[in-house]
């Protein structure tokens, strides 16, 4: 009887991680999120997979490592978020809990590059409609050397007549989100179906 049970259960079990697993997700991006998570008290697992099932429509956990470096208990949490999902910064505040810190936050999107009348750059992602300025990162007190130059080479993509572009980088919130970029690189263009 009990052998029985066991296996319905893990049947069950099995049956229900291939659900989660089969959501489609279409062509997801990547956001990371640094939460001081690891020694924190008020951090609880249960809770945070709880809120973060509440939403497994847009976003699924990929990946949590320790910030390298760090003594303080901050964590790099990764996700990938569903290609219709419009990036929302406190999703993230909800499915970590009000008392857990939360500081930088990355992403890994593609979309079209335009250009406005202030020679402002934007990257806008088709299938969510999430748009995000481009910028430089400034160059910091402590950094050695200035950072890329990774707008200019969006500009002379752009001239060359490429609109498409996988950009990285750090969002901030001023007050629009805006990308302090890592890295662009242009894509080819997808064929009209």
């Amino acid at each position: 009887m009990n052998l029985h049970l066991a296996t319905a259960l893990g049947v069950s079990l099995l049956v229900s991680g291939q659900e989660g697993a089969s959501k489609d997700f279409g062509k997801p991006y990547l956001v990371k999120v640094q939460a001081k998570t690891r020694f924190s008290t008020s951090f609880k697992k249960a809770d945070y997979d709880k809120e973060l099932k509440k939403n497994d429509d847009c976003l699924r956990e990929k990946e949590r490592k320790e910030v390298p470096g760090d003594v303080e208990g901050w964590d790099e949490w990764t996700y990938e978020a569903a290609e219709t999902w419009k990036y929302d910064i406190h999703l993230f505040e909800r499915i970590f809990g009000k008392h857990i810190i939360l500081r930088r936050y990355d992403i890994v999107i593609e979309g079209t590059v335009k250009v406005d009348a202030q020679k402002m750059y934007w990257v806008r992602h088709a299938a969510s409609g999430t748009e995000m300025k481009l910028a430089n990162r400034p160059k910091l007190p402590k950094d050695k050397v200035d950072p890329p130059n990774v707008r200019a080479k969006i500009e002379a993509a752009v001239k060359a007549g490429k609109k498409r572009f996988r950009v990285s980088g750090e969002i901030i919130r001023n007050p629009t989100n805006v990308i302090l970029l890592a890295d662009a690189e242009p894509l080819e263009e997808e064929e009209d179906k």
